[in-house]
């Protein structure tokens, strides 16, 4: 494993994985949209599954609901792919979503104080809202 590839593995795992399972709309760098299903989330990162290919290393926008029906929007990069899934880094999350985004992390743990204390440490890595 490279140094980058460590360091990404680091810094993905700084933050809990909460398993969500829900549709998404994913709009690429093209302006194309693709559909996909989003598996976790975590402060930093999501793993989903698109229904067409998405090539690595490029910016995209993901939009999906919450269980309460309150849209989520993020920016994001794709970093990889494992077999089907693909993981994108977040690098920032709409501002009239963050509190969406919150809820839908804190519903889906077992751990809700956690995501709290990584809300303050996300503003360390991520860069602010949009």
């Amino acid at each position: 494993m490279d140094d980058l590839s460590k360091a990404h593995t680091y810094e993905h795992r700084r933050f809990s994985r909460v398993e969500v399972k829900c549709p998404a709309t994913i709009t690429l760098e093209s302006g194309e949209t693709v559909a996909a299903e989003i598996h976790d989330v975590s402060m930093c990162g999501v793993r989903f599954t698109p229904v067409n290919g998405i090539s690595i290393g490029g910016p995209c926008t993901m939009q999906f609901i919450n269980d309460d029906g309150q849209n989520i929007e993020i920016a994001a990069v794709i970093v990889r792919s494992v077999g089907s899934s693909i993981a994108a880094e977040i690098t920032g999350i709409k501002n009239a979503c963050y509190g969406n985004f919150r809820k839908l992390l804190v519903d889906n743990t077992s751990e809700p104080a956690s995501i709290d204390t990584e809300l303050i440490a996300r503003d360390e890595i991520v860069p602010e809202s949009y």
